[in-house]
């Protein structure tokens, strides 16, 4: 689909992992906002996928794009639960990777946007981006009046249609 985006929220999960040898310090995960402007009406179409099972989490990156500063909210799973990071900086290795799961979320924008990782290695400040150097993420708010149409493979590959409500 032409400009497809994620409705109101982005997610998923990056693994993160040093090439042998070598040992990686992240010292900071930044958003960066390419755009940012008031949603359109537009057609929300949503597919269920089948559910693979996920890694375990080890960080979770918030971010509320709608914030005029919208820096990455993290935690850290210890002990099951997850615990608030108030300065971020954790060792990579080739066996011990850093597995982020992030949810992103916009009320109000159509969004595009990525993550910037700060980090060293061999005493060297890099510079790393995630989806990738070329590639952005892209949320759009919902609007009360967007028509939805829904794939769901549970029911045989049916789809569903509602009609959005007007304002």
């Amino acid at each position: 689909m032409k400009d497809a985006a994620d409705p109101d929220a982005t997610s998923g999960t990056y693994v993160l992992q040093a090439r042998a040898g070598q040992t990686v310090v992240v010292t900071a995960f930044h958003t960066v906002l390419i755009r940012r402007v008031p949603a359109p009406r537009a057609t929300v179409v949503t597919v269920f996928p089948p559910c693979p099972g996920a890694p375990e989490i080890i960080y979770h990156a918030s971010v509320d794009l709608d914030a005029a500063d919208p820096t990455p909210k993290l935690t850290k799973t210890a002990e099951r639960k997850r615990v608030p990071v108030d300065r971020f900086e954790d060792t990579i290795t080739n066996d011990s990777p850093l597995i982020l799961d992030f949810e992103a979320s916009s009320a109000k924008y159509d969004v595009t946007w990525k993550f910037r990782i700060d980090y060293t290695v061999d005493g060297q400040s890099k510079t790393a981006w995630i989806p990738d150097a070329t590639h952005a993420f892209h949320t759009l708010a919902t609007r009360s009046d967007a028509p939805e149409l829904t794939y769901s493979p549970g029911t045989g590959g049916m789809w569903t249609a509602r009609k959005g409500s007007p304002d």
